[in-house]
């Protein structure tokens, strides 16, 4: 990923491109985001991480329902979860397990979490840094 990730766990990292008509073209005019006023999420796990494509479809299921889940409250930008370290297999015997797609889900929801409150937060700075500093109160 070309940008520091917004938010991390101990398995998953997220990224966040914020989507605009400017960046959502490719240098030949060709639409890389065709619809740009919603959330686009995508899944990267690198084989190293998920080595059965079975772990790798159930952790992909999990990341596009838990931000479904978020579903209005997901900014639309480009969003994408990077895999970094893999499950443990001993504690996880089975790829499909409830056990794997609960604990995947409980960090994945701690992640998002995570990414939007540092969203909040940035937004929160910008906002105080164009009134001089001041907080605005209604």
């Amino acid at each position: 990923m070309a940008s520091a990730p917004v938010a991390k766990t101990e398995h998953f990292a997220l990224h966040r491109a914020p989507l605009s008509r400017a960046n959502a073209r490719s240098q030949d005019g060709r639409a890389l985001f065709p619809v740009v006023d919603q959330a686009w999420v995508g899944v990267v796990q690198p084989k190293r991480c998920a080595k059965r494509a079975v772990t790798r479809n159930t952790l992909r299921r999990q990341i596009y329902a838990v931000a479904a889940d978020l579903g209005e409250n997901l900014p639309a930008d480009a969003w994408v979860v990077r895999l970094k370290a893999p499950f443990s297999r001993q504690q996880f015997i089975s790829s499909t397990s409830v056990a794997l797609k609960q604990a995947a889900r409980e960090e994945l929801g701690q992640l998002f979490s995570r990414g939007l409150e540092r969203l909040q937060q940035k937004d929160q700075a910008g906002r105080e840094a164009d009134t001089g500093g001041a907080a605005h109160v209604a």
